[in-house]
């Protein structure tokens, strides 16, 4: 699934759900996003390892700062799952290609955890991630489904993985799947983050308790939590980034993330925790320097 802003800020977003790895590439211009204020899934059933390989823009931690290209292994409450008292990092830039993908720790050979700082992003992940720039038919699974295997195995080479017990995805999606993007795809191509589980049904053409059932099968499998929780955290990141543009109010910036307005945004952020959008975005133009973590 491939989603492009039509707002004033560019953000362009592929997601990849394989059978064990779940994968986000995000191409944006002039945002900022701090993982301080970040929610995320809830269900994962098996540890996980965030591979966050950046190739433009600047990470920084208390710790380390790098310029992309690198590559940043984490831990599970330093991101997946976020936890208050792990470390957090930061990353900005004029424009930030970023990819990150959440598999299973046990396939994870290099050390993990942000204290670690970056590593070097292999030649071979680099190109990758490169050719994913260009990639907007999300008709075309096959060519993404490459691009993300390249990548893997970019990283197997380098001992920094191992291989995979299974595919990446089956021989064809699970009819779960095909059912659930159906309608989940049209609705966030459109960027329409306002829709629900009844519309997304209705695109797909299924009974909304076929879509839950389905719903639920992908979350078993890739722990995003259901339909309703990752559009949340879709919503909330999304929000995250467009409030460190300064010339977008609070106001615009719950519109563009699929609020009904700034009052709903801000009760969306209380509900996982985190500071008020206005808080957030004070946060946000700090130096990561400033920030006592």
């Amino acid at each position: 699934m491939t989603t492009k802003s039509t707002n004033p800020v560019r953000i362009v977003v592929t997601v990849f759900l394989g059978m064990q790895v779940r994968g986000i590439f995000i191409d944006r211009d002039a945002t900022a996003f701090d993982s301080r204020f970040c929610c995320g899934p809830t269900t994962n059933a098996t540890p996980v390892t965030t591979l966050y390989a950046v190739l433009s823009g600047r990470m920084s931690t208390r710790l380390h700062e790098s310029d992309g290209p690198a590559l940043w292994l984490m831990n599970e409450p330093e991101f997946e799952r976020r936890r208050s008292d792990a470390m957090s990092f930061r990353i900005e830039g004029p424009r930030a290609v970023t990819l990150y993908l959440c598999a299973p720790s046990q396939f994870v050979l290099a050390p993990q955890g942000l204290s670690h700082g970056p590593m070097p992003l292999p030649l071979a992940a680099r190109r990758a991630i490169e050719s994913m720039t260009s990639y907007t038919m999300a008709a075309d699974l096959d060519t993404l489904m490459e691009r993300f295997a390249a990548f893997w195995s970019a990283l197997v080479g380098e001992g920094i993985v191992r291989d995979l017990d299974e595919r990446w995805t089956a021989e064809e999606e699970p009819p779960a799947l095909r059912r659930l993007w159906a309608g989940v795809g049209a609705l966030f191509g459109s960027q329409d983050l306002t829709g629900q589980a009844e519309q997304a049904a209705e695109l797909a053409q299924i009974s909304i308790r076929q879509l839950r059932r389905d719903a639920a099968e992908i979350s078993t499998r890739n722990g995003l939590g259901g339909f309703r929780r990752a559009t949340r955290v879709f919503r909330v990141r999304r929000a995250v980034l467009l409030l460190s543009v300064p010339a977008l109010s609070v106001e615009a910036v719950a519109r563009l993330s699929g609020y009904s307005g700034a009052t709903a945004m801000a009760r969306a952020f209380r509900d996982e925790g985190l500071p008020s959008p206005t808080e957030v975005r004070v946060e946000l133009a700090r130096s990561v320097h400033e920030i006592d973590r």
